[in-house]
């Protein structure tokens, strides 16, 4: 057994910690963004307003599709090519996923681009309230291009969790949320519409790129961005543990954003931001719950691929205490308090049962227990033990307003069982 006092001195120790505090700083940012973009959104563009923007906003995850997992699955490989200061190897991987990522998501953000355009030039006359047509197809163009800028600094973040500066690189892409996340605000207070927030977030993510990707050339050469070492090998052999964090980003996609377009298109945009809300409460236990997950994945792969299944076991034993300890807590407040808390937070615009937030805390919690005993599994690149389960789960999330009545405590009811059972599946694979 390692002492404590060495444990805590260790390099795998500071790093977490430094791990740990920038997810913590990062998500208390995150949490104050999304928290004060509510009554600041609302009150500026009304609930109709707010629930088109939430729901445009959805576009950065559906352009997040196109990049097939190969971003999961380079991260874990570069990691293990690190570890075994295999250098060349790292570079071999990480150009043949910039180049395809780069050519995929800039198709995908050009067909986007193009359609919405024929979509604003045959657009008819404005709707009597709320953002028009026009509007929102210009939003949603801006809105594509700030994803695409997220989307490169996605593909550079995993060299920073592959080098031992998980907490450095995890800072600085967060910074660029809450830049984006102040000049949205600072649009919506300034009597701006959705339209200039859009603008203004795109700047400001394609500023944060500029930065980001001049902090990792300075500090690794090595990694530089073009294709003279890219192959094809590389991206077959990288295929099937990617096709499988596809499916996982599939599924956060049907499961999260799919469900508020669904619920907006059956139940109209003001009860999906109502939904959305209310499981925006639910999930914010979840950013910390995590702190510590996500800084543990590179040093889980660099542990198992150095065969020390002592530190593996430490790891995942902190890491479930953590979740349980935060989630627990969470989910049982939200079923005492919930209603009050979103009619609070909303300014008393928005309305829930009990029930509805009850549901969706349990199903919080089940997720964040999955998602940490599945934190072992993706660090080997086995991911496709459990997420083809998670797609085809998640969908019928999205699907299950169509068959709901109108009714939230129903959407919120599939939503917990889904999550329980896939927690059950991993457990069951642990």
């Amino acid at each position: 057994m390692v002492p404590m006092t060495d444990l805590l001195a260790s390099p795998v120790a500071r790093r977490l910690l430094g791990g740990f505090g920038a997810n913590l700083l990062g998500k208390v940012w995150a949490m104050a963004i999304q928290l004060i973009s509510v009554p600041v959104l609302t009150k500026a563009w009304g609930l109709d307003g707010f629930g088109i923007w939430r729901m445009i906003s959805t576009i950065p995850a559906y352009l997040a599709l196109s990049d097939f997992g190969l971003g999961t699955a380079a991260g874990i490989d570069i990691t293990r090519s690190v570890a075994r200061e295999d250098r060349p190897e790292a570079l071999r991987a990480f150009q043949t996923v910039w180049l395809f990522l780069t050519a995929v998501t800039c198709g995908v953000a050009i067909l986007v681009g193009l359609g919405l355009a024929i979509w604003l030039e045959l657009a008819g006359a404005s709707a009597a309230a709320g953002p028009s047509r026009g509007d929102i197809a210009i939003t949603a163009i801006f809105v594509t291009l700030g994803a695409l800028f997220g989307a490169q600094m996605s593909i550079r973040k995993v060299v920073y969790q592959a080098t031992h500066k998980y907490a450095l690189g995890t800072a600085l892409n967060d910074l660029g949320f809450l830049a984006q996340g102040i000049v949205v605000i600072a649009v919506a207070l300034s009597g701006g519409g959705i339209v200039a927030a859009a603008v203004a977030g795109a700047v400001a993510t394609g500023a944060m790129l500029v930065i980001y990707a001049r902090v990792l050339a300075r500090l690794e050469p090595w990694c530089r961005i073009g294709f003279a070492a890219s192959d094809r090998a590389t991206l077959r052999r990288l295929l099937h543990p990617s096709l499988a964090a596809f499916a996982l980003t599939a599924a956060n996609s049907f499961g999260l954003q799919g469900v508020v377009l669904t619920i907006g298109w059956t139940m109209g945009p003001a009860v999906a931001a109502v939904f959305a809300t209310a499981r925006l409460m639910s999930r914010i236990p979840l950013q910390f719950s995590s702190l510590l997950t996500r800084a543990s994945l590179p040093e889980l792969t660099r542990a198992l691929v150095a065969g020390n299944a002592q530190l593996v076991a430490r790891l995942m034993r902190l890491n479930l205490a953590l979740t349980a300890a935060v989630m627990v807590p969470a989910a049982a407040a939200l079923a005492l308090w919930g209603p009050q808390l979103l009619a609070r937070l909303s300014g008393g615009e928005m309305q829930a049962g009990w029930l509805v937030l009850a549901l969706l805390g349990l199903a919080a919690l089940a997720n964040g227990v999955w998602t940490t005993l599945g934190t072992r599994l993706l660090a080997m690149n086995r991911q496709s033990d459990y997420a083809w389960l998670v797609l085809g789960l998640y969908a019928l999330v999205a699907l299950s307003p169509f068959v709901a009545g109108g009714r939230l405590e129903f959407v919120a009811f599939v939503a917990a069982v889904v999550e329980v059972v896939v927690a059950a599946q991993i457990w069951i694979k642990q």
